[in-house]
């Protein structure tokens, strides 16, 4: 990744007669721009889509060198749509990442909207990283979303190969349910020579049934009343790098409870993939995921894919990808990639296919 790097402002500039110290500002940024044929059990539709493999995305990064081995850290990460030019997370001025903090030798803290701990561990489950069609989190969760606001984030330093991080964030309601809208999580990572292994928990409430709902999958449009609803999420795999080929894998159990509209319904989630070199610059993905629904409904759903990765250059590649969904008993996911939304369903219950074309660069 190339970056620009400054030297802080002038004092004069910033207005305040302070003495700078060692720091620098980075921008960085990503864009990723594709083609997507798919079909839900309609009609086939062609669609230019942003985000397939990686979020597009610019931002600014900086550190202060505050002395005795302290930094003063801080990101801001705007997401965009690169086929429309709109912002992405709704709309947010910085909706990826925004936050500030300390690091150092003991760790660091962070303060912010902030990644959940659930998603570095779904990274190295997963050998598309998390993007294109055949990435597991089209059948996954995240409780409430993968970046959370109001984040109070701790990450270690690394102990032998062993690091770990912790998160709460405050929903601020100051009427009933009080705990309405809060979450919190950890994760623990660990690495040595060619293995990875990696295991999260993370629980997030909900002051009302309708914001559960646009969070479950398939999403359910319920009215917007109080009630005591929460989704918790175990997650634990592993990779390893046998030289040929790399094995990735991991199991996600998902509890979804509500006390007027889910009850309670539990879902687990197992997915295999593998990475194969190709010459110097080539890599071919294959993956399988299985998603089983315990609820009465029995919402089960598998999807199959494989991807080719081929980097131009450090900083640019071309991807393709092709993927199968199969939904059963009127389940209603769908293929999505990173960022870019997946098509509709024709009705519940219909089978999905997709297949991607896109082009990564990176700044």
């Amino acid at each position: 990744m190339h970056r620009k790097t400054w030297a802080w402002l002038p004092c004069t500039l910033l207005c305040a007669p302070a003495v700078a110290t060692a720091g620098s500002v980075t921008l960085f940024g990503l864009m990723d721009t594709g083609l997507d044929l798919s079909s839900a059990g309609g009609p086939t539709t062609a669609r230019m889509q942003s985000g397939q493999y990686a979020g597009s995305r610019f931002g600014l990064r900086g550190t202060e060198d505050l002395g005795d081995g302290l930094q003063a850290v801080f990101v801001l990460e705007n997401g965009l749509n690169s086929d429309t030019g709109v912002a992405g997370q709704s709309g947010r001025l910085f909706g990826r990442q925004a936050y500030v903090g300390l690091s150092g030798r003991a760790g660091a803290l962070t303060l912010g909207r902030q990644y959940s701990p659930l998603v570095s561990v779904a990274f190295q489950m997963d050998a598309f990283e998390n993007g294109m069609a055949p990435q597991f989190p089209n059948l996954g969760l995240y409780p409430g979303g993968e970046r959370i606001d109001n984040a109070i984030k701790y990450t270690s330093p690394s102990f032998g190969g062993l690091t770990m991080a912790a998160m709460l964030a405050l929903g601020e309601r100051s009427t009933a349910p009080r705990a309405g809208d809060d979450s919190y999580g950890i994760n623990v990572h660990y690495a040595s020579g060619p293995m990875r292994l990696v295991a999260a928990y993370g629980v997030r409430k909900f002051a009302s049934a309708a914001a559960l709902g646009e969070v479950v999958k398939p999403v359910v449009v319920l009215p917007n009343v109080v009630t005591n609803g929460s989704i918790t999420t175990y997650m634990a795999g592993s990779n390893y790098d046998f030289g040929p080929f790399a094995l990735y894998g991991g199991y996600q159990r998902q509890r979804i409870a509500d006390d007027v509209y889910f009850g309670r319904i539990d879902q687990d989630l197992y997915t295999l993939s593998v990475a194969v070199p190709v010459g110097k610059a080539g890599r071919f993905l294959a993956g399988y995921t299985f998603l089983n629904d315990h609820s009465p409904a029995q919402l089960d759903a598998s999807l199959f894919g494989f991807g080719f990765v081929y980097s131009l250059s450090r900083r640019t590649s071309v991807y393709t990808s092709a993927a199968w969904l199969n939904n059963h008993n009127g389940a209603g996911n769908v293929i999505g990639g990173n960022t870019s939304p997946g098509l509709p369903l024709a009705y519940p219950g219909a089978n999905a296919r997709t297949i991607q074309v896109g082009l990564r660069h990176a700044f």
